[in-house]
């Protein structure tokens, strides 16, 4: 049974901040809490975990509630790669295995990701029509070369052995509404995912959009097939695309 605090924590070049933690380990499991963090470059969370060595493969446990934390600080940023800013996070999620791929491959549970002051996209929407009518596909094309700002995001998945299939993801970038509904394979970074975009009526309800453009992006995230779908079928009324991976 072993009870940490620290004014300052340091993971090889990296500054973590203050922290509180305990660890108790009895008949093979492993109980963690993270009951304060402090991250020097800004956020604070609290986080559970919990590790049984009991059966023929190590599981695991982790619950997290982080608080205005930049997503490349974290693991997380692998699950949203093409996301940057800081925001709220949280997760239950599930996982067994002896290596990081096995643990990758049974990740399952639900994670949330709020972003309300605004975050950046890592490709531009706007260039999504162009690269869609790339014959032979060729991927992001121009839409690599510049980036979308956010003004606000939300952002909830559930995960089943190693699969991200949204639950709710909306962002709003100016005066449009971009939506998406699909899976992702966390190890593979491939990707099956229908992008709507709609204009916003300033008098109208968010919810009101008129879809004015979708794109399905399917195949390994690096260098995915762009195509376009049509703009009424908007991201919140279409049925999750298949297992990507």
């Amino acid at each position: 049974d072993i009870r940490i605090s620290a004014a300052n924590v340091t993971k090889g070049a990296q500054r973590l901040g203050r922290m509180a933690a305990s660890v108790s380990v009895k008949s093979g499991k492993l109980f963690g809490e993270l009951a304060e963090l402090d991250l020097e470059q800004g956020g604070k969370g609290e986080a559970q975990f919990t590790i049984d060595m009991t059966g023929a493969e190590p599981r695991y446990t982790v619950r997290a509630d982080l608080d205005d934390i930049d997503l490349a600080s974290v693991s997380a940023g692998r699950l949203v790669p093409f996301i940057e800013g800081a925001g709220d996070i949280n997760f239950n999620v599930t996982a067994r295995g002896a290596s990081a791929a096995e643990v990758l491959e049974t990740v399952s549970g639900e994670i949330a990701l709020e972003m309300p002051e605004g975050a950046r996209l890592g490709f531009d929407v706007d260039a999504l029509a162009e690269a869609s009518r790339a014959n032979p596909p060729r991927g992001w094309g121009a839409a690599a070369s510049r980036t979308t700002a956010l003004s606000a995001l939300t952002a909830r998945f559930v995960a089943s052995n190693g699969i991200l299939t949204t639950d709710a993801v909306e962002a709003t970038a100016a005066d449009r509404l971009i939506s998406v509904r699909g899976t992702a394979d966390i190890d593979k970074a491939a990707v099956d995912l229908v992008l709507s975009v709609g204009q916003l009526d300033a008098a109208a309800d968010l919810k009101s959009a008129t879809p004015i453009g979708a794109y399905r992006i399917h195949g390994p995230w690096a260098a995915p097939a762009i195509s376009p779908v049509p703009p009424s079928k908007d991201a919140r009324s279409m049925s999750a695309p298949a297992n990507p991976g």
